[in-house]
């Protein structure tokens, strides 16, 4: 599963997600930092690529790393997702999972906020009905 820097700048999107993913679950994890860190930055900090880095990046314990990515990808500010007004229900999933890992790595881990963070969460929940049962019917 060797990439090198040009084989990355063609892989799509959801292609890098799934290499970086893959890396993870069969534990190759410096193969997904350097794929990771061979990324232009547009790309590396995109949500979607965000949020595999940021998962490899905790499973390994590297918070600093995580972080990094947090605080580079565009999106709402921290004072943004706090405020009681911020329209949850307003976003895709990708924004939706990427806030709640930025959530957990910049609330949790790295300044111990577990009640934010737990708030913030809920009203996520809340807002995409995530609490409900849903019977599916075959």
């Amino acid at each position: 599963m060797e990439t090198h820097p040009e084989q990355s700048a063609n892989l799509s999107l959801e292609d890098i997600r799934h290499k970086i993913r893959a890396y993870r679950s069969i534990g190759h994890f410096a193969e997904a930092t350097l794929l990771i860190e061979q990324l232009p930055q547009d790309v590396r900090y995109s949500r979607g690529v965000a949020i595999e880095a940021v998962q490899l990046y905790l499973a390994q314990g590297q918070y600093r790393l995580a972080t990094d990515i947090c605080n580079n990808v565009p999106g709402p500010s921290s004072a943004e997702i706090e405020s009681e007004s911020f329209p949850f229900s307003n976003h895709d999933e990708d924004v939706v999972a990427f806030e709640l890992l930025r959530v957990l790595t910049l609330r949790v881990v790295r300044f111990s906020k577990v009640k934010t963070a737990l708030e913030i969460a809920q009203r996520f929940g809340s807002a995409w009905n995530l609490g409900m049962i849903v019977s599916i019917t075959i």
